[in-house]
């Protein structure tokens, strides 16, 4: 969709009103967004005007955005959703209980820590690095996440795309190191790393959202890196997801929990966010 055509004289008219309201956006596709109710639902109706109309079964979709997954499961045990994303904790339970209707799926999202290199400290290749091994990712995808989710040491997943030659991307260009987290090279980078700032002890701000298993994988990133990383201090800042984007965007936090999802089936679509100069590149990040 990223390279899709759009009416230039719709996008024109709308100024910077375009895709901010379900009436400020055209549709060529199987469906039309009839109803946005900002941050609470969404409402899809089948488009009479779609040229393959007769193979679109559904006349309506309703989304419900809900935070607490919690509250997707309530309405889902109600019969007043049909679907709904499980967080760990009722994972085990739907997939015993109602194995017919438990379903996992590997997608392409990518999440990883957001270093801002304006910032003094992650400047700093080794305290980058140290935080890196620091912290259990295994962990993190098998017991609080525990929804199919793998640990990653790269940035561009396997499957994603092939290059001229058929070969995935992944296994041509390797993993970015062995995925062994480990807390002892960790330390010894750590202290390094604080010789080379001339500091005993670091405070660093961890900027985070305040989603349920968000939120989980950042207090337990906290917890390790204060366990294994000798004289560092980590406070979270939890936000709402849309005031997150906007201090990472302004460069306005330290470090961050961060996710891309790709626009489209190349690796630039991940890497990009490393480029110099580029407007993805959220960390001023250049090598």
């Amino acid at each position: 969709p990223t390279f899709f055509p759009l009416n230039e004289k719709y996008v024109k008219e709308q100024g910077d009103k375009y895709a901010l309201e379900a009436d400020k956006l055209l549709y060529n596709g199987p469906f039309t967004m009839s109803e946005w109710k900002h941050e609470r639902s969404y409402q899809l109706k089948k488009n009479p005007n779609y040229w393959d109309k007769a193979t679109v079964k559904l006349e309506e979709i309703n989304v419900n955005i809900v935070k607490e997954t919690s509250t997707g499961v309530n309405l889902y045990d109600s019969d007043q959703a049909d679907r709904v994303i499980l967080s760990s904790e009722f994972v085990d339970k739907y997939k015993k209980n109602k194995p017919d209707e438990f379903k996992t799926k590997l997608d392409p999202r990518m999440y990883f820590l957001r270093f801002n290199q304006k910032n003094a400290t992650f400047k700093n290749q080794k305290v980058r690095e140290a935080i890196d091994l620091a912290y259990d990712k295994k962990g993190i995808a098998n017991v609080i996440l525990n929804d199919g989710s793998l640990p990653a040491y790269f940035l561009v997943p396997e499957k994603f795309t092939t290059g001229p030659d058929g070969k995935d991307f992944r296994s041509v260009n390797k993993n970015f190191r062995d995925s062994k987290d480990n807390a002892e090279k960790a330390k010894k980078l750590w202290e390094e790393a604080k010789k080379e700032l001339g500091q005993d002890t670091i405070t660093v701000e961890f900027l985070n959202d305040d989603n349920g298993s968000r939120k989980k994988v950042g207090d337990f990133i906290k917890e390790e890196l204060e366990k294994n990383l000798p004289g560092i201090k980590v406070n979270l800042k939890q936000q709402p997801y849309k005031q997150k984007l906007e201090l990472e965007k302004k460069f306005e936090y330290e470090f961050s929990l961060s996710a891309w999802s790709p626009d489209y089936p190349d690796p630039m679509t991940y890497i990009d966010m490393f480029v110099t100069g580029s407007s993805f590149n959220e960390m001023d990040y250049s090598n």
